[in-house]
């Protein structure tokens, strides 16, 4: 597949990085992650946390500031008054987003609630991996043929689609919440054993 990949490097290009750039995102993005993994633990409204997001927040500031400034930018900020880039951008930001947490919830799914092991679950996820590359390759050419905005969006409806598509299976999961008025029924179906799916363990239906 490389041998069909032309070379993009620009030989004119600065080869200087942009390193107050580079530390002080990496700083301020670890610092937002930092008090948004912790805070739960820290509290919300704690000192360390609010300190963290503080100094997240003062860093990607002090970021924006170096990049206005420097002479080969980590990122054009000129680059932020094309729409059509903007809409790209924000478009595969979020594709990524539930890409991965698809990819989380659905490992914990079938390992949970399934009961699957990580040899299993892995090896279904080789169909994800594989449409995922597959996709990664023919993007390409589809692009020479059609504008990116038009294929971005077609892959976020394709993507709400499937993900929208095993509501249909919803019905097989009917035996595991048998609904009986006036009491409460227990289910301990072997394929629902941890606590991923709580609402099948126990439901709750008014007297009629």
């Amino acid at each position: 597949m490389l041998r069909h990949v032309d070379d993009t490097r620009d030989p004119h290009a600065s080869r200087r990085l942009d390193v107050p750039g580079a530390l002080t995102i990496a700083g301020g993005l670890t610092a937002l992650m930092l008090a948004v993994d912790q805070g739960a633990r820290w509290g919300w409204g704690s000192p360390a946390t609010v300190s963290v997001f503080l100094v997240g927040i003062a860093l990607l500031v002090g970021f924006l500031l170096i990049e206005r400034r420097a002479s080969e930018p980590l990122l054009d900020l000129s680059l932020l008054h094309n729409r059509p880039f903007v809409t790209v951008m924000l478009a595969g930001s979020v594709s990524s987003v539930v890409y991965c947490l698809v990819a989380v919830l659905s490992a914990l799914c079938l390992q949970q609630a399934r009961g699957l092991s990580p040899l299993d679950a892995g090896l279904i996820f080789l169909a994800l991996s594989v449409g995922a590359g597959g996709a990664s390759y023919w993007s390409g050419h589809l692009a020479e043929r059609w504008r990116s905005e038009a294929l971005m969006a077609a892959g976020m409806v394709l993507s709400g689609v499937s993900l929208l598509a095993p509501i249909g299976a919803l019905p097989s999961v009917s035996p595991f919440l048998r609904m009986r008025s006036g009491h409460a029924e227990r289910t301990q179906d072997a394929d629902f054993p941890g606590p991923l799916c709580p609402a099948t363990r126990e439901v709750y239906t008014p007297r009629s």
